[in-house]
């Protein structure tokens, strides 16, 4: 069975894809994986990478995977997935990329076992921690059985691009002993810290302001009500960034900016720089 090493620039260039492009670019690969020689996969030789050729392939009629493979299949690094012109224009530009790509995820055991990455049960760098757990701390629900493969230190700082960086910057102080316990209470403290920030930079002084009508003051209680009952610094920039997005929230910031009142969008870069913050 092939083993497929998938870069960072392959997963930044597959959560940018739509999602139905995704689920055609999963289902492609899965196939691949299991054999490399499927007709219809249209190798077609780009350029030298590193000493080692480049293809792209053919997911379908609209989109292109770009990878890098050695002479007997064995090993097949995916690089970037795009649509057809974008992804040749990302292989054109890396003829003079220096280092190998990144490597973030492992498909087969056997890649493991030929570099000595040791698998066996109960040595595992996250065996007591529950998935929920890490679940908790934004591990992608897909991701939790390779994040449970991780063996040891050397191997979980492969996953570093991958990882959002509070999620991995999580991960790494459990790696190195702490508790989850530790992490629970820290995203507790900037959790209050951050409704506290929210609700005296914007939510206050607009209960207080002559010019919003009551009606704009209900909804502005209702956000406050909906903010309290978040349990979890992600919970609250979720929901930050949906009010962002949303009709109702978009009026109720149009008013704010009349009212010469702060929005959210005026302190976002602010939320989002204090729930990174870590222990």
């Amino acid at each position: 069975m092939t083993n497929l090493v998938l870069s960072s620039s392959f997963f930044t260039s597959f959560m940018e894809l739509p999602k139905h492009a995704q689920d055609k670019v999963r289902d492609f690969f899965e196939k691949f994986c299991k054999n490399p020689n499927l007709p219809g996969i249209r190798f077609k030789s780009i350029n030298k990478h590193n000493g080692k050729q480049l293809y792209s392939v053919r997911i379908n009629d609209n989109y292109r995977g770009i990878i890098c493979k050695d002479e007997n299949d064995s090993i097949i690094h995916l690089l970037c997935v795009d649509k057809h012109d974008d992804a040749y224009e990302w292989a054109d530009s890396k003829k003079q990329l220096n280092g190998e790509p990144a490597t973030i995820l492992f498909y087969g055991k056997d890649y493991y076992k030929e570099n000595g990455i040791t698998l066996k049960q109960g040595t595992k760098l996250f065996a007591r921690i529950s998935n929920k757990d890490l679940l908790y701390l934004g591990v992608p629900q897909q991701h939790l059985s390779l994040i449970r493969g991780i063996s040891d230190i050397n191997t979980f700082q492969t996953f570093k691009d991958l990882l959002p960086e509070n999620v991995y910057a999580n991960l790494e102080w459990l790696a190195y002993g702490y508790h989850i316990n530790d992490l629970r209470e820290n995203d507790k403290k900037i959790r209050l810290k951050l409704f506290d920030f929210i609700n005296i930079q914007v939510l206050q002084p607009c209960l207080v302001h002559p010019d919003l009508d009551e009606d704009k003051k209900e909804s502005i209680r209702d956000t406050i009500r909906m903010l309290q009952n978040k349990k979890t610094v992600k919970e609250i920039v979720d929901f930050i960034d949906d009010a962002l997005d949303r009709k109702r929230g978009k009026e109720m910031h149009s008013a704010l900016k009349a009212c010469g009142l702060t929005t959210f969008e005026d302190i976002e870069s602010d939320i989002r720089e204090m729930a990174y913050n870590t222990i």
